[in-house]
């Protein structure tokens, strides 16, 4: 309830107080519902809180905060995060540094490193690498290979998504592939979906 409370005075200050800020909502590899305030638009602050089909107390909330800028064909961003349980059974925490690189007017090289600390699991040094195509002014297609958890656990896996970009949607549907073969000897996929609308 607190968390609501929160996420509540988050989109009340973002509308009350800055004509330069924008306000966001969305959803996260289909598990996490959050909320964000961008300030100037290069701050980001944001709440994320899981929609796991579990009871209350092991859902998990997240804050973070994070710069973003661009210079010539290069962009980055940077962010930092804390999250737990509800429960506190467990926490995690660390921080992202994020690049995309514009070679020529179609082809994007994206990577990302992550330092992660999960109290379940120990640190882990993340990362994801991959190319992005533009196909059209609204739609990139995208491959990247990544061990950055997609809930808890690093895991090494295979992304393949479009994403999807109209005005202030944006919409990014993802198939991510275990490269590693489980015991049974077959491969984990998953459907994953993210989607952010920007007031």
């Amino acid at each position: 309830m607190r968390i609501i409370k929160t996420a509540i005075l988050i989109l009340f200050f973002s509308i009350a107080t800055n004509v330069f800020a924008q306000f966001g909502i969305g959803i996260h590899n289909s598990r996490y519902a959050y909320v964000d305030y961008r300030f100037k638009n290069h701050w980001d602050a944001a709440v994320d809180i899981s929609v796991f089909s579990e009871k209350l107390g092991f859902q998990y909330a997240k804050g973070s905060l994070g710069y973003h800028n661009s210079f010539k064909n290069l962009s980055y961003e940077g962010n930092c995060y804390y999250g737990s349980a509800f429960n506190r059974s467990y926490y995690n925490g660390g921080a992202a540094l994020c690049l995309d690189y514009t070679v020529i007017r179609r082809l994007i090289v994206s990577a990302t490193m992550n330092p992660h600390y999960d109290s379940g699991y120990g640190y882990k040094t993340c990362y994801n690498a991959g190319l992005g195509v533009v196909i059209t002014s609204d739609i990139n297609i995208f491959g990247r290979y990544t061990t950055i958890p997609e809930y808890r656990m690093s895991e090494k896996r295979a992304h393949i998504g479009l994403d999807f970009h109209v005005k202030n949607l944006n919409v990014i549907p993802v198939l991510s592939i275990g490269t590693t073969a489980t015991e049974s000897g077959s491969k984990n996929l998953r459907v994953l979906m993210s989607f952010n609308y920007r007031f």
